[in-house]
């Protein structure tokens, strides 16, 4: 839609981000979740200690782009059919701890 936006970041990294491994691991709500690479061309690789239950992809208009039922604890998502974006991913693990990370599309 037409108009004007604007991104806004709480934390800054010092070095290039090339692959997210929990960058908030301050909190413990966001566990040991390994999601690469970052940016991501087609396919997202997620990975967990937890097994995995479900991934789910939303856009920044909050409408779910993808989501699935995990088969083990890493989790591939095909991302090549998505626009070029910021997506945030969800990944719920059998205790029924959601994780989330901010992945870039390019």
């Amino acid at each position: 839609a037409p108009g004007e936006y604007r991104l806004y970041t709480t934390k800054q990294f010092d070095a290039p981000v090339i692959g997210i491994k929990d960058y908030f691991s301050d909190s413990p709500s966001y566990g040991n979740l390994i999601v690469y690479p970052n940016p991501v061309d087609q396919i997202l690789y997620l990975q967990e200690e937890q097994a995995i239950n479900s991934v789910s992809v939303l856009n920044v208009f909050g409408q779910l782009v993808y989501s699935a039922a995990s088969k083990n604890g890493m989790e591939q998502i095909p991302l090549q059919s998505l626009k070029a974006g910021i997506y945030v991913i969800f990944a719920t693990d059998n205790q029924g701890t959601i994780k989330t990370s901010r992945v870039v599309k390019q």
